[in-house]
């Protein structure tokens, strides 16, 4: 018969030594770190992205002022916005501006807007539109004019404080002409007087819009 196995009993923590400086774990809150040894920071600028909380709503902001420039200088200048709501005051302040320069600003909302367009001496060339369909969809679209060189950014974040502020979000800039031409098309669909929809005005009242091919317009108004 063979002789038992020896069980070798682990010291107490107490009474262990070290050779050296006891090993530590690392906590799960501790910066990573880059090659050079120094704390990683988080990225600002990337080529195609705009990410939240720290370059999306200034990214767009600085859009909405290159509008503006394009505009003053003679450029084609247009911004549209698609989006399930908008209440973030940095950027609907950027769109009054905007709009106060005379740019077209186009928003096309499915749910909470902020906006009051119409309004005299403020917001003249906004309009924002709604369509509410059978399904509920939540496609993120914005477009700048940039001169005649139109620029298309797609993605997740609305234009609220918890998608800009305490989220990550993010907007891919699209790059494919034949896919930007697409996205535009739908823009230009949404907003137009030939689509139904509800239409938001100065004072609050969305309109209802109703286009039949064989019929006349009719219009039903709503106050929010």
């Amino acid at each position: 018969m063979s002789a038992p196995a020896t069980i070798t009993r682990r010291p107490p923590a107490s009474t262990r030594t070290w050779a050296s400086s006891p090993p530590t774990r690392r906590s799960a809150r501790t910066s990573p770190t880059c090659s050079t040894g120094s704390p990683a920071t988080p990225r600002e600028s990337y080529r195609r992205l705009l990410v939240a909380p720290r370059s999306l709503r200034q990214g767009l902001i600085t859009r909405i002022h290159d509008e503006v420039a394009h505009h003053e200088a003679g450029r084609p200048a247009r911004i549209q916005f698609k989006l399930n709501s908008i209440v973030d005051e940095a950027v609907i302040d950027a769109l009054y501006r905007a709009s106060q320069a005379g740019v077209r600003v186009d928003v096309w909302v499915r749910g909470i807007c902020a906006i009051r367009p119409g309004v005299p001496g403020l917001s003249d060339n906004i309009r924002v539109r709604s369509i509410l369909g059978r399904f509920l969809e939540h496609s993120r679209v914005f477009l700048f004019g940039n001169g005649g060189d139109p620029e298309v950014w797609i993605g997740s974040a609305d234009m609220m404080h918890r998608n800009l502020d305490r989220r990550i979000e993010a907007l891919l800039r699209v790059t494919d002409a034949g896919h930007r031409a697409e996205l535009a098309g739908l823009l230009e669909l949404g907003v137009s007087d030939d689509t139904s929809s509800w239409h938001l005005g100065p004072d609050g009242t969305w309109t209802r819009h109703s286009h039949a091919r064989t019929g006349p317009r009719c219009a039903t108004s709503r106050k929010c």
